[in-house]
């Protein structure tokens, strides 16, 4: 039997009604509404509207319920010492105009492991950008480059200083600035912009892997082995049990940190981390586990667990408002998965940009193509970008 978006809706305002009329249990229906929730993914036909009627019932039930997570609830409403919701820049000041900028260009990076396309001050990501030089004399004299070298350090060999527990065997090619472990589902980019001074390391979502494409069902079918992992992935992370990925994640990024801190070419480069979705949840680990710990730029962002997030450095967690920021279309329901799984917390701060106006109005649509959105919205097309 298809069940579809508004199925589900018609269900949760019926156990709704029969709660308010006294003849349901507040706990059993807040339940029901759980499972309603979890059925959205398989749902045909499913819009924003629906899910959202469905979670603020659920929530105004749960705020007024005496269960642990309430206070975390009203917590996700406004702010928190490690959470919280923001406004979107605005164009109407320089600086909105200059946020807007970067958050295009973040956007960018971050749909780079699904595409392999990118562009940085005009002109297309090459070998300079993928692979760069460590030295002032050394490109193109066969010695290799940062991607090379850090492919090399984090390999399957067993080492002193990063240990079998965050090794990679690479699937990818380190010229193309990729380091995949289709075994793992850890999707990576090294994306240096020089202009900036800003190395990149980019973290793909549940579909990326070697398969290039924007649609998502040709990168599910080419992906398909590493696509299981990203799941096994996304699972464990629900349970509160560290992912191999997130583990390989934090691993490669101390290891890009300590390349670029050694390098006479990258001298003065700042590397900060993003991603998309499970992408985005290796980013935040991956960004908060470092000392000093390292900015994150996240889109459609997959929570931690509280248990990963205690296993990180308390003083890092603390700093999160400052150095993680994410971003997500409004609608999009990974974000929102949070509401009907109270293990988990969301870091650092949060703003959530409106659909485009061009039909694009599917829940999966608004996770998948992120960047379309957002290079759609009126304040940022309007840029020079």
């Amino acid at each position: 039997m298809t069940i579809t978006g508004a199925d589900l809706r018609q269900e949760a305002v019926i156990a709704n009604n029969l709660y308010n009329s006294g003849l349901a249990d507040k706990e059993d229906t807040i339940q029901q509404l759980e499972g309603l929730l979890g059925k959205f993914h398989v749902a045909q036909n499913a819009k924003a509207s629906d899910f959202n009627k469905i979670a603020d019932i659920y929530k105004t039930l749960v705020e007024t319920h005496d269960r642990g997570a309430g206070q975390w609830f009203k917590d996700l409403k406004g702010s928190s010492d490690t959470f919280e919701k923001v406004k979107a820049p605005s164009p109407d000041t320089e600086g909105g105009r200059a946020a807007l900028k970067e958050l295009k260009q973040n956007a960018d990076l971050a749909n780079f492991p699904y595409t392999g396309e990118l562009e940085l001050g005009g002109e297309a990501v090459g070998p300079e950008n993928l692979n760069a030089r460590l030295s002032d004399n050394d490109y193109h004299t066969g010695k290799p480059g940062l991607t090379e070298t850090v492919s090399a350090n984090v390999g399957l060999a067993v080492n002193g200083k990063y240990g079998a527990a965050g090794a990679i065997r690479n699937d990818g090619n380190p010229k193309n600035g990729e380091i995949i472990d289709r075994k793992s589902g850890l999707v990576a980019n090294i994306v240096v912009d020089h202009k900036t001074k800003r190395v990149n390391v980019i973290f793909g979502g549940t579909t990326s892997g070697l398969e290039k494409s924007d649609n998502l069902n040709t990168r599910s079918k080419g992906n398909f082995l590493t696509t299981l992992s990203h799941w096994v992935s996304n699972i464990k992370n629900a349970l509160g049990i560290t992912p191999h990925s997130i583990k390989q994640a934090a691993t490669l990024t101390q290891s890009v940190a300590d390349t670029v801190a050694n390098s006479p070419a990258l001298k003065g480069y700042e590397v900060v981390t993003l991603g998309h979705s499970k992408g985005a949840s290796e980013a935040t680990y991956s960004a908060l586990s470092l000392d000093p710990p390292l900015r994150a730029f996240n889109f459609s962002s997959a929570d931690l667990h509280g248990n990963l997030v205690r296993s990180l450095p308390k003083y890092n967690v603390d700093q999160a408002k400052s150095l993680i920021q994410n971003t997500h279309i409004k609608g999009d329901s990974v974000p929102n998965v949070r509401w009907i799984a109270p293990g988990l917390r969301p870091l650092g701060t949060e703003t959530v940009l409106p659909a485009s106006a061009d039909g694009k109005k599917g829940l999966i649509d608004r996770h998948d193509q992120f960047n379309a959105h957002i290079s759609s919205n009126p304040a940022v097309a309007g840029l020079s970008v």
